[in-house]
């Protein structure tokens, strides 16, 4: 991402990059129709996530922050019970591809079933509905958002946000070795995406490193995004045995989704205590240093002999 983060230039930055995220989702939500929904959905959520992650940059000091995150949340839970099931059937899909050798292609036959008639249950009318009307909902909110008086003189303006962002990720990993439940996993998973799209906006200030950062964020928030989907899907296990042709086949579900649940929150402990590795003081002083550093290339242009010759 190539951008000049410059005070007033900031404030444009991050309000355009908002604005790009809402034209992306209103051209989704009016071609819905003729594309796969549930795609549309996932995608929506996601941009909706990355909306309020670039809001908290600017939580202290704009007092409008919380209505218009509220808004965005709001929105994408109108859609999350539909994402849950075509999530659950992902995750059934990839516990086949990790035993693809192993595993009868229909052992899990008539829980597929289920899950596939759950999914339909919320097509056509339903999905459709929920999506016009956060088109409905989203073209009204697009138009005001040129106008949100959002003011970054430097980086000390967004320092405290960026902050807090990180220190609750800090304590989410803190939190996860503790005491790893789900509850908890999850609730650090929030935390790494915030962290993660706010870097990708500032990454201009450094883009070798901060692009690297983001990626590892990134890789970090899909393997406890895959635990939570497995999550979701052994509770549906143990509240529809019934679904099942066998108890045989329902026991070696639940072994299979424990195993890759282990996994996932094992490797995720371990990305994590990397990439939150600095503590805050440390964090924020990179951040800030890069900020400046940057303001300063952009004063200057280089010259021949600020090369070398190779």
């Amino acid at each position: 991402m190539n951008a000049k983060i410059d005070g007033k230039d900031f404030s444009e930055f991050l309000k355009s990059s908002i604005i790009n995220s809402c034209q992306s989702c209103l051209t989704l939500l009016a071609d819905h129709s003729e594309s796969n929904p549930h795609l549309v959905v996932h995608e929506v959520r996601k941009s909706f996530k990355k909306i309020r992650a670039l809001l908290r940059l600017i939580r202290k000091g704009h007092a409008f922050y919380r209505e218009e995150n509220y808004f965005f949340r709001d929105e994408a839970r109108r859609i999350s019970e539909i994402r849950d099931k075509e999530a659950a059937l992902e995750a059934l899909n990839f516990i086949y591809s990790q035993y693809d050798r192993q595993l009868y292609k229909n052992v899990f036959g008539g829980f597929q079933d289920f899950l596939d008639t759950q999914r339909k249950s919320v097509e056509g009318k339903p999905i459709h509905d929920a999506l016009n009307e956060i088109r409905n909902n989203l073209k009204e909110k697009y138009t005001q958002i040129d106008s949100w008086p959002i003011q970054v003189n430097s980086f000390e303006d967004i320092k405290p946000n960026i902050k807090r962002t990180y220190q609750r990720g800090v304590k989410g990993l803190a939190k996860s070795l503790d005491t790893p439940s789900t509850e908890n996993f999850h609730d650090w998973r929030k935390r790494i995406k915030y962290l993660r799209y706010q870097i990708d906006l500032l990454s201009a200030v450094w883009p070798a490193f901060l692009n690297m950062l983001e990626d590892e964020l990134h890789n970090l928030s899909d393997l406890l995004g895959t635990d939570r989907d497995l999550f979701l899907l052994s509770r549906l296990v143990e509240a529809n045995q019934e679904q099942f042709n066998s108890g045989d086949s329902k026991y070696l579900l639940i072994a299979l989704l424990n195993e890759h649940r282990n996994q996932m929150q094992c490797q995720a402990i371990l990305l994590g205590q990397k990439v939150y590795n600095l503590n805050k003081g440390s964090f924020l002083g990179l951040l800030n240093k890069s900020w400046n550093v940057h303001q300063q290339q952009n004063s200057r242009t280089l010259s021949v002999s600020d090369t070398l010759e190779n």
